[in-house]
């Protein structure tokens, strides 16, 4: 029996089991899976796709349309995001004057902003299928790496102020 793996699509809430090796597209929208389910326990489930030590191979009768990806907002200062929550917080660091950088790049995750040495996640799809199990892997990341993390939820975004106007006052990294 091959080796697989079970990853997720998050956009489309499928899990999807996958060769051991090698990457392979979503069978719904053709974007990444990611890794970080395993043995979760949803094999009877209608939203896991294949069976386990099988990859999956859509049957001619299921394959589903390629669906484009997620439409990103344009945020005042041009950033692109994912959703309006994300695009009322880039637009209240924006009008704020906070230099910040949008989904800056570490290994092994990717914080939605980074300004100076603090991180801000906003964590707002509560009940998706995996979502908490990312969470929860990002955060022992942030915490092992020992790093300022502020985390946002969809009730914070009344009050960005209380949560975010402390970064008025953090220094930019110097660009050489």
């Amino acid at each position: 029996m091959p080796a697989t793996r079970l990853l997720e699509c998050a956009p489309c809430n499928l899990l999807v089991h996958a060769p051991a090796k090698g990457r392979t597209p979503c069978p719904s929208c053709g974007g990444a899976l990611s890794e970080g389910l395993r043995d979760v326990g949803f094999h009877d489930d209608p939203r896991v796709l294949g069976v386990p030590g099988e990859p999956y191979v859509a049957p001619p009768e299921e394959a589903a349309p390629r669906a484009g990806k997620p439409a990103k907002l344009r945020c005042a200062d041009g950033h692109r995001v994912r959703s309006k929550p994300e695009r009322v917080i880039d637009d209240w660091l924006h009008k704020e004057g906070i230099l910040h950088e949008l989904e800056p790049i570490l290994r092994g995750m990717r914080p939605d902003w980074r300004v100076g040495n603090v991180y801000v996640e906003y964590w707002g799809l509560k009940d998706q299928q995996g979502y908490e199990a990312r969470r929860a892997a990002k955060l022992a990341l942030y915490k092992k790496r020992k790093l300022r993390l502020v985390e946002l939820f969809p009730e914070d975004l009344e009050d960005l102020e209380s949560k975010l106007g402390f970064l008025r006052e953090v220094r930019a990294p110097r660009l050489v």
